[in-house]
């Protein structure tokens, strides 16, 4: 993506472009360090990262699409969890279910992470990642006679998309090493 932006000198989608390239060798990265990330927890890692750094960021399909934050949310928090599933299988110790929780909680304590990076991104830039704007140009997280402020709407619906896509996950990888592998 960074090399069609340089030729049709579109520098505005370069940080995307480059933000895109850089985030995908993190599990090369891991890799180096002998943690085993199976193909479908890589596949969405680089998937999320498309769809929310290029896709979402440099294409503003954040603001064309309502569902695409709750959909890079619910994917991420599956994404995560395999994180958690590829680091508890580092310790043969480690059973079903303290892989399973351990993981889940892997999940939830990566989008915190996500949640204050997007706010701390929000106060550096006076980007809108966030929506807590007053004038925010995107709604689609406002309900019209919500009490709270947008951001907390967005944030909050963020976090329960994670916590599905973990649980979703939990279920899953459950259903896989405690009945198929």
């Amino acid at each position: 993506m960074v090399v069609p932006q340089l030729l049709k000198r579109n520098y505005k989608k370069l940080p995307y472009a480059g933000a895109t390239l850089g985030l995908s060798i993190v599990p090369w990265l891991l890799s180096l360090l002998d943690v085993k990330v199976d193909a479908l927890t890589v596949f969405l890692y680089q998937t999320v990262i498309f769809m929310g750094a290029m896709l979402g960021s440099g294409y503003k399909y954040y603001d064309l699409f309502p569902w695409w934050d709750r959909v890079l949310h619910l994917f991420s928090g599956i994404m995560f969890f395999g994180y958690g599933v590829s680091f508890a299988k580092m310790v043969p110790e480690v059973r079903l279910a303290g892989t399973l929780i351990f993981s889940f909680a892997l999940s939830l304590a990566l989008h915190v992470i996500w949640e204050v990076i997007e706010f701390i991104i929000d106060s550096i830039s006076h980007s809108d990642h966030q929506h807590w704007q007053k004038r925010s140009p995107i709604d689609n997280h406002q309900p019209t006679k919500a009490v709270q402020p947008p951001g907390l709407v967005d944030t909050m619906v963020d976090t329960i998309a994670g916590i599905v896509g973990a649980l979703v996950a939990c279920l899953g990888w459950w259903i896989y090493l405690a009945w198929i592998s």
